[in-house]
């Protein structure tokens, strides 16, 4: 089993060019490093000519900065979104966490917006929270939102469950919805074989909506004949399933997308993208994998250093430097792991350094050339 550190770096350092080796990624050569805070923007222009295409989108979470109101983040998102159309990137993803300091909670509201601002760029969820929504009504959403932008919607799922609204959009429905430490938390006692029956509900969940997006529901399922409206296209929404081994599971079994956070604590196994690919149940279709990174890019090696020694999240960077250190990066990643498609969360605090990482982003890995004239 290979397993990958998400971050190896020195707390105490000061936030300058000469510790900042000591924030590399561990997948990154120590070589990488070695230029100068004056030097770093002249190698902006390194020779791609050898590199793996790269396929860059962005993740969004959703965040309200100090001081900023949901409408105000919203409105960043869409621009960025505009702009990350612009610059060639391949999607924009936004997250569900139905939790306080974010901009949203129904992120195909925004899919919609961003779709009918943009002309390219794939939209969607990443990813729905599953395990609180109905899967005929997100069905009867995506199928809208296909028809309306052919081939360019992305649905994204995910596992989580929010400890608040969870519930109350269930209706108390907690087996549904939690697992074991949840469950208890809320009063509820929870067994291995009721944990079962949580994981075997939202295999159901997914289940049922792959056929109303699809065949619909077989003769003997409980809602036979429902149907969403509209009826969908007859090439559906792509179907992503993100997350750790679990979700990988699901991923393979039905022939679905696998996205895998590196940036997420509890997912530091990569070798769950070959357990994919083994398991993977349609031979003669498409594996389609992305990986989640998070971190920044900038000019100099002590704007990054700055960036990441202030931020403060359960998300750990992954993915930081400066356009050439990046463009590394992704060579050294990619070879680990013969994925070549990536989401970036930028964890800067501002709209201007997030359009700056973004336009930067672009340059490096020259996403530009993919965009039609």
């Amino acid at each position: 089993m290979t397993a990958i550190a998400i971050l190896a770096y020195d707390s105490s350092a000061r936030a300058s060019a000469s510790n900042y080796t000591n924030m590399r990624p561990s997948w990154l050569p120590s070589h990488a490093h070695n230029a100068t805070v004056s030097d770093t923007p002249h190698r902006r222009h390194r020779d791609t000519s050898s590199m793996k295409k790269a396929s860059i989108g962005i993740l969004d979470l959703g965040e309200c900065f100090p001081g900023q109101t949901p409408a105000e983040a919203c409105h960043d998102t869409i621009k960025l979104a505009i702009e990350a159309d612009r610059l060639g990137f391949a999607r924009y993803w936004l997250a569900e966490h139905q939790t306080r300091g974010c901009a949203w909670g129904s992120p195909e509201l925004l899919v919609a917006t961003i779709a009918a601002l943009t002309s390219r760029i794939r939209v969607g969820p990443g990813g729905l929270l599953l395990r609180i929504h109905n899967p005929l009504r997100i069905a009867a959403d995506f199928s809208l939102l296909e028809h309306l932008y052919p081939d360019r919607i992305d649905l994204g799922l995910a596992r989580g469950c929010p400890v608040l609204n969870g519930p109350a959009l269930l209706d108390g429905r907690v087996p549904e919805c939690y697992g074991q430490e949840q469950a208890i938390a809320m009063g509820h006692q929870k067994d291995s074989e009721n944990r079962k029956l949580s994981e075997d509900l939202y295999t159901r969940k997914v289940n049922d909506l792959l056929l109303y997006l699809t065949r619909g529901l077989p003769e003997g399922h409980p809602y036979f004949g429902s149907r969403p409206v509209p009826l969908p296209p007859p090439f559906p929404p792509q179907v992503w399933v993100h997350g750790g081994e679990r979700s990988m599971k699901i991923a393979a079994q039905f022939g679905l997308g696998y996205g895998y956070p590196v940036f997420h604590p509890t997912t530091t196994d990569i070798g769950v993208l070959t357990r994919y690919q083994e398991e993977f149940q349609y031979n003669t279709g498409p594996q389609h994998v992305v990986l989640a990174v998070a971190g920044y890019c900038g000019e100099s090696e002590l704007e990054v250093s700055t960036v990441i020694k202030s931020y403060r999240s359960f998300f750990k960077p992954t993915f930081f430097g400066t356009p050439s250190q990046c463009q590394e990066q992704f060579e050294e990643l990619s070879e680990q792991t013969n994925v070549s498609s990536l989401v970036f969360l930028d964890i800067s605090r501002s709209f201007e350094q997030r359009r700056r990482c973004y336009r930067l982003l672009s340059e490096a890995f020259r996403l530009t050339d993919t965009v039609s004239t």
